[in-house]
């Protein structure tokens, strides 16, 4: 198959294997503004932040840095990638989510190192667990839900 679309990678899930025209089969496309969805990735940075103060709640402060964390990865990759479609920036921010989730049980000493400095601790975590699987998982869904209802609402 010829490739000839700059992003097919991000667009193969959506094929048609009936029609093998990979550009016939592509779904409607998005038009992201990149200003907005640095402003979104900022503010939800700051929302993560603040998500490890003494105000928020104990039975929301384990698991609400988790969920922020996958939303703005969906926005990182939405910024990133203004033309691939939704759900393959929700599969691909909660994938790597997830992936840095398991490469938590992996501890060797150099790794452990950066995980002891706070950019280590917010970027990599410190230890794993499964109920991070779940607070990655609908946070990369309610990135989606946002982003499917802001555009629904300027009419796209």
């Amino acid at each position: 198959m010829q490739r000839n679309h700059p992003f097919e990678w991000c667009i193969i899930v959506f094929r048609n294997p009936q029609n093998p025209n990979i550009l016939s089969s592509i779904p409607k496309l998005i038009n992201r503004h990149r200003f907005l969805y640095f402003g979104i990735i900022l503010f939800v940075i700051a929302l993560g932040l603040g998500s490890r103060t003494s105000y928020i709640p104990d039975f929301i402060y384990p698991y609400l840095g988790d969920f922020l964390y996958a939303v703005m990865m969906y926005f990182m990759f939405a910024f990133l990638l203004p033309k691939c479609p939704q759900k393959n920036i929700a599969f691909l921010a909660m994938g790597i989510c997830f992936a840095i989730e398991f490469f938590q049980m992996y501890q060797a000493p150099w790794v452990n190192e950066i995980r002891h400095t706070r950019l280590g601790t917010l970027t990599l975590g410190s230890g794993f667990l499964w109920s991070d699987l779940l607070c990655y998982a609908l946070g990369g869904a309610m990135g989606f839900v946002l982003e499917t209802i802001g555009y629904k609402e300027k009419g796209h």
